[in-house]
């Protein structure tokens, strides 16, 4: 990160190590509330945030994406991660094990 730019790479998908910058940009409210006009400078990004699965536990969440570069370490860890959302649909898994065929070993 720079002060007005971010210089990154992509990480997987079809784009794989493209080194791409992002620009910091200046935003203007729509609406006219204020009798001024003001000016923030922000990058385009949507933060996100990573646990284990472990700590996942017990929690709620609306969409979650699970990266397993190596096997889970114990038995029902993938199960754990994967009953955190109620739906199929949000829920994106990420393997570098085997990108092929997408499985993982059930480790006991």
């Amino acid at each position: 990160m720079r002060d007005y730019i971010i210089d990154a790479r992509v990480a997987c998908g079809p784009d794989a190590e493209k080194r791409i910058v992002i620009p910091r940009i200046s935003l203007k409210p729509s609406d006219n509330v204020f009798p001024f006009q003001r000016t923030r400078k922000q990058f385009p990004i949507r933060p996100s945030f990573a646990i284990t699965a472990n700590k996942s536990q017990g929690q709620t969440l609306k969409k979650i994406g699970i990266s397993i570069n190596q096997e889970f370490f114990s038995h029902g860890q993938l199960y754990v991660a994967l009953s955190r959302v109620s739906s199929r649909q949000s829920v994106t898994i990420y393997t570098s094990t085997c990108p092929a065929t997408g499985v993982t070993n059930n480790v006991v």
